[in-house]
């Protein structure tokens, strides 16, 4: 099974391929906030991460889980460094 989204339009054929597994960065990067904040808030245990060997990454089932629930939240689910 290939980890992907086919788009169909008018004969044309769109693979697009969709990571399971983003390094920090990627992941910063995927929330629009910095590597800092992202590392603030898996300390913080707002974020799961996944240890493959040395590497630290994070699914995008736990990206979206975390964007849900800050969507779910409204206003409270806003989070701010102190």
């Amino acid at each position: 099974m290939q980890n992907s989204a086919v788009i169909h339009e008018q004969n044309a054929t769109l693979s697009v391929f969709v990571p399971l597994l983003l390094n920090i960065p990627d992941s910063a990067t995927a929330l629009s906030i910095s590597v800092r904040h992202l590392h603030y808030l898996v300390a913080k245990g707002d974020i799961a991460t996944v240890k493959i060997g040395r590497s630290t990454r994070i699914t995008m089932t736990e990206l979206i889980r975390f964007t849900e629930h800050l969507e779910s939240d409204g206003a409270k689910g806003r989070v701010q460094v102190a």
